[in-house]
């Protein structure tokens, strides 16, 4: 079988030479967007009480909230399940977690539904989706937004065909589609629900979504299918 190519519209927190050698997969990562910090609120995080409620659906606003904190203590926090609880256990206490979800909507539910808190700092960037807050907003839960971070496209013209792409925010599905528009036999890989709904507005092909929001779980959801697609492929060859 020749290699799949496969495009990452980011750069991995790791490499997986096993990975790649095991399915026979040329791997690429090409960035989209460029993150960077937001400083024209510094001040407002500097002032949240440590006993506040703070919401989070990224890894970038925990990683750029937590380098303008001198303390994080005594926080609770709500945060999307997958890589954005992981990177929140790292500085966060244990035991200040109050929720997680899948995705914004459930999160968003899970708040409304337990009320464990009449208001919230949502922590973000500048390109965050409207669903949550606008929810917790209409359920009568106030949310303070606070931008620490901000994303700006990255558009850029990909050489060649691919097998597979895949994709870890909306806002890299809009850069990416600015300037390529591949066949309909490229499979789509997407890190969650929010970020398959915007692929689809831009292509009827196939798209796998990872069951968490983590790059390991998109991972996974790719292993599964080169699994299959392998054994179609000795299925048709017999």
């Amino acid at each position: 079988m020749s290699p799949s190519r496969m495009l990452f519209t980011k750069k991995l927190k790791r490499s997986y030479p096993a990975f790649a050698e095991k399915y026979g997969v040329e791997f690429t990562e090409l960035p989209f967007i460029r993150i960077e910090a937001f400083g024209d609120h510094d001040r407002q995080v500097a002032e949240i009480a440590n006993d506040a409620v703070l919401l989070f659906t990224s890894v970038n606003a925990i990683t750029f909230f937590a380098g303008k904190r001198k303390s994080l203590e005594g926080f609770r926090l709500y945060t999307l399940d997958g890589s954005t609880r992981q990177e929140a256990e790292k500085y966060f206490q244990k035991g200040k977690l109050l929720g997680t979800a899948n995705n914004a909507t459930m999160l968003a539910r899970l708040i409304i539904r337990e009320r464990k808190t009449e208001e919230v700092f949502f922590i973000c960037g500048n390109l965050r989706r409207n669903e949550l807050p606008e929810m917790l907003k209409k359920a009568g839960i106030r949310v303070s937004e606070i931008i620490v971070y901000q994303t700006t496209p990255v558009p850029q013209a990909v050489a060649g065909e691919f097998d597979g792409v895949a994709f870890f925010s909306p806002s890299a599905v809009e850069s990416f589609f600015i300037n390529n528009h591949p066949g309909p036999a490229t499979i789509y890989f997407s890190i969650g629900s929010t970020t398959s709904r915007a692929l689809r507005g831009y292509t009827e092909n196939t798209i796998i979504t990872a069951s968490t929001s983590s790059e390991e779980s998109l991972l996974e959801a790719l292993e599964i299918y080169l699994v299959g697609k392998n054994e179609s492929d000795e299925q048709f060859k017999k």
